[in-house]
């Protein structure tokens, strides 16, 4: 399995269109690459492990990749919600051989020296989750 994830920006107006099935008019504006660690993210930051991206976001099915679209609403609470926490904190429920059990990102299996990656990764997640919060964007999260 090699799944990887990109967190696009996108604006009210484009996720608008793309709930409306309206991918012709759906306009994506800078992009992050998490590569396998969106999983580790994801799990971080919510402690669930299923194969999806954070909690608000909504499948759209005429896109052929795995992808879903978070409100700029749904954004601007999740940053609300994680500004208070510090990375250390959630970095602390990394756990290699939990992952390994949970099948987070079921790969190779997770060692101590991954760490450093996940952390890389959340801090530019983080980083566009407040830029997108200050500008009022949403995500396009697209996995494949």
């Amino acid at each position: 399995m090699s799944m990887t994830a990109r967190v696009y920006l996108i604006t009210q107006s484009s996720y608008n269109a793309a709930m409306c099935g309206d991918v012709e008019n759906y306009h994506t504006l800078e992009h992050i690459d998490l590569d396998k660690a969106w999983h580790a993210i994801h799990y971080l930051i919510t402690n669930d492990s299923s194969l999806e991206f954070l909690f608000s976001g909504v499948q759209i099915d005429e896109v052929s990749e795995h992808c879903e679209v978070h409100s700029p609403q749904n954004v601007a609470s999740l940053h609300e919600t994680l500004k208070a926490k510090k990375v250390s904190e959630l970095m602390a429920k990394f756990d290699p051989e939990r992952f390994d059990e949970l099948k987070i990102y079921d790969g190779p299996g997770w060692g101590n020296r991954d760490a450093e990656y996940i952390q890389s990764n959340l801090l530019t997640f983080l980083d566009v989750l407040e830029t997108a919060s200050s500008k009022g964007y949403g995500f396009c999260v697209v996995i494949c």
